[in-house]
């Protein structure tokens, strides 16, 4: 069960993160101005620069070593737990759609941080080619 939870917080860091950049990449705003400000405030976590340092310190994409097809396997796992208790599971489930999507577009091999890869392909912006 703590697995379960552990890896949707983490799922959910990634997964904003990754909406936050193409966010970004779309209104003209640096990705290396974001990773600045969230770099210096209480925003700032180990999954965000596992996905967002790496990728502008050297465009890897490998920080966070953890297929996308498992955390699709583990939002799925974790939002069917939490509703059979029952209690609710809102972000999970968007979370768990952000992985599903990540899956479609063929990333289910690639770690966690190609979300950030998807979300490219899903708003039809640059992020780690910046």
């Amino acid at each position: 069960m703590l697995k379960l939870v552990n890896n949707f917080i983490a799922m959910s860091i990634a997964t904003a993160t990754a909406e936050a950049c193409a966010a970004c990449a779309k209104a003209g705003v640096s990705i290396r101005k974001l990773h600045e400000i969230v770099s210096a405030g209480g925003v700032n976590s180990g999954i965000f620069q596992m996905m967002v340092g790496k990728m502008l310190e050297s465009g890897d994409l490998s920080g966070l070593k953890f297929t996308l097809s498992n955390a699709m396997k583990d939002l799925r796992y974790y939002t069917h737990f939490v509703e059979a208790l029952p209690s609710p599971a809102i972000i999970g489930e968007a979370v768990h759609q952000s992985m599903v999507n990540a899956n479609i577009l063929g990333f289910g091999d690639k770690y966690v941080a190609s979300l950030l890869e998807a979300q490219e392909k899903l708003g039809g912006v640059n992020i780690v080619r910046q």
